[in-house]
């Protein structure tokens, strides 16, 4: 099969032609300048220590879920969650 320029195909392409599909209503989190609910919430402060390395991107998704524990747990208090 010949691929003409501009042509998405699976799987190379895949998440982009996802992305097309699934259009994002909102801004990224990260773009966001005014967060209702996590205005105390800073990622990069003790204890959660997240920085500028690669792993810390999506850490909270990335590891084990013991190690995030503290994440987890501002996460639910911040948006009042019952138990």
């Amino acid at each position: 099969m010949v691929v003409e320029d501009g042509d998405l195909v699976f799987p190379d392409d895949t998440h982009e032609i996802f992305s097309y599909a699934a259009e994002a209503r909102s801004k990224a989190l990260g773009a966001q300048t005014e967060l209702t609910y996590f205005s105390d919430f800073d990622l990069q402060s003790s204890p959660l220590n997240y920085d500028e390395n690669h792993y810390s991107h999506s850490r909270q998704f990335r590891s084990n879920i013991i190690d995030e524990k503290t994440y987890w747990s501002f996460v639910h208090e911040c948006l009042s969650l019952s138990e």
